[in-house]
């Protein structure tokens, strides 16, 4: 690739925007992933050390701080248990168990279950000529107000839309003053009490699950997190080869557009699901990545579109600044921008090991 001018956006590339054996590449990061390894980032199979094979998934994240933990959890009681016991735990033994530990913490299942409640309701009409404005709000306090449709009709020759708003909520009386409140005054007319309505209110721990995750994840030793680390090859020690991948993402629930950050005890704006990088060349501990990164027009209204100085970069990353000082992982510059970060190598799963 000694002869690579420059990297230009696909959607950008022309004769006009090409010299030589420039590059075109799509604008997300994941896609210009997908041109390094040559396989979408949704069939990649992540690079563990223990052997277990997990692929990409939009609940990676949590699953994968799950493993880690579990794993980590699991070496440390090997480790103890060698301190005492007569008969030590050997060395396959004690991953063996690693692995099995940390495959059944990931795998596990949110519960789900429908829950059906009755209801206090208010009878709410909306003049036709705001129906379109109370489809864009009606979702406005949707934890408190659920509006059902019953029927059309006709009060002073004027045309309504009768609703029942059921409150659903835990203060009925709070949700019901919401309907003349913003955004619903002006909008929502003619309120009167309703009958109690059956409404079917579908659970799930999957935030508590989540949350106690990265409780466990965030709280893990530092020195016995490094070790499963370094033993996974994943967050600092993740290694892909050329032709392979890094990705981080966050590990977490995201509430009100944020994930909490156990271990720096603060909130980030949950921004990305995950960023990319496509490794093209290493030499010693030093990795070269093509990556891109999504962002907005100089005016900050609109995806950039592409323009022929591109979104995609070069990149160099090398050991963990614990190892060499001065360096930084990919895991470690990336962290900024991911709350409870999670890094792991990917590979294409087509491609035969070598």
């Amino acid at each position: 690739m000694s002869d690579l001018v420059r990297v230009v956006a696909a959607r950008a590339a022309s004769p006009e925007t090409q010299r030589g054996r420039d590059l075109t590449g799509p604008v997300r990061c994941n896609e210009m992933a997908a041109q390094v390894t040559g396989q979408a980032d949704s069939s990649m199979d992540a690079k563990l050390g223990s052997g277990t094979s997990m692929k990409m998934g939009d609940d990676f994240g949590n699953r994968m701080a799950s493993y880690i933990t579990a794993y980590s959890d699991s070496l440390e009681q090997s480790r103890v248990h060698n301190q005492t016991a007569f008969f030590k735990r050997g060395q396959k033994k004690i991953s063996s168990r690693a692995k099995e530990a940390a495959e059944t913490a990931s795998g596990f299942e949110y519960q789900v279950e429908d829950v059906v409640r009755q209801v206090p309701s208010r009878v709410i009409h909306v003049a036709q000529t705001n129906i379109g404005r109370f489809e864009a709000i009606k979702k406005a306090k949707e934890t408190q107000l659920n509006f059902r449709w019953t029927n059309q009709v006709d009060i002073e020759g004027q045309k309504y839309q009768k609703f029942f708003a059921l409150l659903i909520g835990e203060d009925p009386e709070t949700e019901a003053d919401l309907l003349t409140a913003e955004p619903f005054a002006g909008i929502v007319e003619r309120i009167s009490v309703g009958a109690n309505q059956s409404y079917n209110e579908r659970r799930t721990n999957l935030q508590s699950k989540q949350t106690q995750i990265v409780d466990d994840y965030g709280n893990l030793d530092a020195h016995q997190m490094n070790v499963a680390e370094q033993r996974l090859g994943v967050n600092d020690y993740a290694s892909p080869d050329v032709g392979e991948a890094y990705m981080i993402t966050s590990a977490g629930p995201v509430v009100g557009g944020q994930i909490h950050d156990v271990r720096k005890d603060t909130d980030m704006v949950a921004s990305f699901p995950y960023h990319w990088g496509g490794v093209i060349a290493k030499s010693g501990s030093d990795t070269v990545t093509l990556e891109n990164y999504a962002r907005k027009d100089e005016d900050g209204t609109k995806p950039d579109t592409g323009a022929e100085d591109g979104r995609a970069y070069f990149q160099m990353y090398g050991a963990p600044s614990h190892l060499e000082a001065g360096s930084e992982s990919f895991h470690e510059v990336w962290s900024r921008f991911f709350a409870n970060p999670v890094t792991a190598a990917f590979k294409n799963t087509e491609k035969e090991d070598t």
